[in-house]
């Protein structure tokens, strides 16, 4: 290992992002299919990242892997009108 006094960083590790967080984390309900991704599939991690974007942001998200794809919803943590209309009624924890 060297330990070194400076050095100047060429800004390869800021680079953009791939995906458009700004908009696919917008509040409306996103179906991604493989074609919406880079090398035409999901990737692995995918669930992941969309967390941490969502987290960053000060959302939560919902995820479900739906065929070849994602559908994806980020939303206000306690923001009722972002609950789904046929989920059943949560149970009260004692």
């Amino acid at each position: 290992m060297t330990i070194l006094d400076s050095f100047v960083f060429d800004g390869r590790s800021e680079r953009g992002s791939h995906y458009p967080w700004a908009e696919w984390l917008d509040g409306r309900i996103r179906q991604l299919s493989a074609s919406d991704f880079p090398l035409g599939r999901v990737p692995k991690a995918f669930n992941n990242a969309v967390r941490l974007q969502a987290k960053k942001r000060g959302l939560s998200v919902r995820i479900q892997k739906h065929g070849d794809g994602v559908v994806i919803q980020a939303f206000k943590p306690g923001d009722a009108t972002t609950e789904p209309a046929s989920a059943p009624p949560r149970k009260k924890r004692k």
